[in-house]
């Protein structure tokens, strides 16, 4: 009986005996479907990120922090971060909502959309970023002054 206790060992997880830990995460089988991210030590669903340390709280954390300091709780300086770090539409300047990173153009009013569509086709052919900006910029200012 002592011998096979010898064999076990104990996870610092669950405080089970098991056969073996597994070595990544020193836990047994059961504990080890979730990882623990190197980064923040949180545990995560295996195969997936961890979500944490993708996400504002980590990326922009000083920021946040400046903002608890000034009296804001934490959900609402998370909510400032994300404001001040979601793209702008460079022809009305609004806060383009729900689009990809990388967005300049939004599609909310008839003018947006022309210029949305003016700047697509010019990326289309191959026109640098910020050429293709510029221009769409000055022909939609262009038509619109007249």
């Amino acid at each position: 009986m002592e011998l096979q206790a010898l064999e076990q060992a104990l996870c610092p997880k669950c405080g089970n005996l098991v056969s073996e830990l597994n070595e990544l995460t020193g836990w047994c089988a059961p504990c080890s479907i979730k990882q623990v991210c190197p980064k923040c030590g949180r545990e995560y669903r295996r195969g997936a990120h961890c979500s944490y340390c993708t996400s504002a709280n980590v990326r922009y954390k000083d920021r946040i922090a400046d903002l608890r300091e000034e009296g804001y709780t934490a959900r609402e300086a998370l909510k400032i971060v994300r404001d001040e770090i979601r793209p702008k539409c460079a022809v009305c300047g609004e806060p383009i909502t729900r689009s990809r990173q990388g967005s300049v153009i939004c599609r909310r009013n008839p003018v947006c959309s022309e210029a949305n569509r003016v700047y697509k086709a010019k990326r289309r052919n191959r026109i640098p970023k910020d050429q293709a900006l510029q221009e769409t910029l000055d022909e939609i200012h262009g038509t619109t002054v007249r």
